[in-house]
C-alpha cells in the first residue's frame, strides 16, 4: 500500500463552537485527486484544555458539506489524557472516499460538550490518501 498526503491550507483552527452554530473556519485541501485511493483519513494534532470530562467531548467534522461525523476520545486517548498529555493529542479521523471530490475539498469542525472557556484547537491537519501498490 502506498500513501500520499495533501496538506491543509491552515496551520491552526480553533473549533470551540456549539453544535448549533456554524463553524468559524472552513479549511481547504487544494488539488485533491482521489483516483486510485482505497482509504482516506484526516491526521491532525488536537489540543483540549485538560479536564475531567474528556469522555464526553465530541469533535464533529464534515467534508465538502456532507453529513457530520462525531469523533469521541477512544480508550487509548482517555488513558493518555490521565497521564499528563497537557491536552495535546495526535488524532486520526476516518474519511469516506465517497465524500471526496477531484479538486478542492473543504473541512469543517464544531465541538459538543467541550467547555468554551478555552477553545480547543486542531493543527498540522493533513488529508492522507492510501492507494494499492
Amino acid at each position: 500500500m502506498s500513501t500520499r498526503a495533501r496538506a491543509g491550507a491552515c496551520a491552526l483552527v480553533c473549533c470551540a463552537l456549539h453544535e448549533l452554530r456554524a463553524p468559524s473556519h472552513v479549511l481547504t485541501f487544494p488539488d485533491v485527486d482521489p483516483t486510485g485511493a482505497v482509504s482516506a483519513r484526516i491526521a491532525q494534532t488536537s489540543y483540549y484544555l485538560p479536564d475531567e470530562d474528556e469522555a464526553a467531548y465530541v469533535l464533529r467534522y464534515r467534508l465538502n458539506g456532507h453529513d457530520w461525523h462525531d469523533r469521541t476520545f477512544d480508550t487509548g486517548e482517555l488513558h493518555a489524557a490521565s497521564h499528563n498529555t497537557q491536552g495535546a493529542f495526535a488524532r486520526v479521523l476516518d474519511v469516506s472516499l465517497s465524500e471526496l471530490q477531484n479538486g478542492d475539498n473543504t473541512l469543517e469542525y464544531v465541538t459538543r460538550n467541550v467547555p468554551p472557556s478555552y477553545p480547543p484547537a486542531a493543527l498540522n491537519i493533513d488529508l492522507v490518501l492510501s492507494t494499492e501498490l
